[in-house]
């Protein structure tokens, strides 16, 4: 910790700070022009360019899991993907209040959830995709509820917050001048084309006994603040559980409170719980490229599953 500020103490005095100024000008502009994958859905959010009628929302079961482009061609709508890879409940939330500032309210929300999605998490998950937009007055107050929040040096003092980040200092000076990285995204949905990877079977051969997942009451609690606040504001939501590869859940001994307690919620709020863990793409791993996550030919699948479903539920 002593190197790592003496480190960037040394940084900040040998260099003239008003070229560090202008450093950082140009890699917040470039990252915020970025097609990175911190970046792109992001820098689409702040600019207003989604303003979607149906918003998906979630982890990285939404980001790999449900394309935006079969729900526009069934359904006939404006759809994108927000989901964050590895993000919880209250951050998700935060996600979408940062959406609202700057987009139209959707017509229904699709909320994805997972087994995972009630454990205890006081993180920010990725906290470098915040990096960028320190300025902003929401960021920074939506940053700071979290354990690895930033620091005052972080958001005053140029260039400290990208310190050890060489890889998206380049990316940010290659995108300012229209050479960053191309965009692996489309509408915020990235397919992965890829075989079932064999994770799953050096999971099972190393477990001792079967898992219990605790739920925690901190996401159970934004969850149910999510969907109040959706209420109030007309969005119906629809919450979703993509399929897991089926023998999974063989060795998950509290899955069904999970999903009982998923359902509760809907019940609470008035949203509608669509649950296809046990639907038939469960059972077959070509659907899949590790138990948790649907690879490209599933999920484009399972979103026309979907699509037809939220047809069927309201009536789009």
């Amino acid at each position: 910790m002593v190197k790592l500020f003496l480190r960037r103490l040394l940084l900040f005095l040998l260099i003239p700070l008003p070229l560090l100024y202008g450093l950082q000008y140009v890699i917040d502009t470039g990252l915020g022009r970025s097609h990175h994958i911190y970046y792109e859905e992001w820098n689409d959010l702040f600019r207003s360019r989604i303003n979607a009628d149906v918003l998906v929302c979630g982890s990285s079961r939404a980001v790999n899991d449900i394309s935006p482009a079969v729900l526009d061609t069934i359904l006939h709508v404006n759809s994108y993907n927000i989901g964050m890879d590895g993000t919880h409940p209250p951050l998700q939330f935060d996600r979408l209040q940062l959406y609202l500032q700057h987009n139209k309210a959707p017509d229904v929300l699709v909320q994805v959830l997972d087994l995972t999605s009630f454990t205890e998490n006081s993180g920010m998950d990725n906290s470098l995709q915040f990096l960028p937009y320190l300025d902003d007055t929401s960021v920074w107050r939506l940053t700071a509820k979290y354990t690895d929040h930033f620091t005052f040096a972080d958001r005053y003092v140029p260039m400290i917050k990208y310190s050890n980040q060489l890889p998206l200092m380049a990316e940010g000076i290659r995108s300012f001048f229209g050479r960053g990285t191309a965009s692996l995204h489309v509408k915020g949905y990235y397919g992965r084309d890829a075989r079932w990877d064999g994770s799953f079977e050096r999971y099972v051969a190393r477990l001792q006994h079967p898992i219990s997942i605790r739920v925690a009451s901190r996401p159970l609690q934004a969850l149910w603040a999510q969907l109040h606040y959706c209420r109030e504001k007309n969005i119906k939501v629809i919450l979703v559980f993509p399929p897991v590869y089926h023998a999974f859940l063989d060795h998950c001994t509290n899955y069904t409170f999970i999903l009982q307690t998923v359902a509760q919620c809907a019940a609470r709020d008035g949203a509608v719980f669509l649950d296809y863990s046990q639907h038939e793409m469960a059972y077959s791993k070509d659907n899949f490229y590790n138990s948790q996550h649907l690879n490209r030919s599933g999920a484009e699948v399972f979103s026309r599953v979907l699509a037809h479903d939220i047809l069927l539920h309201n009536g789009h």
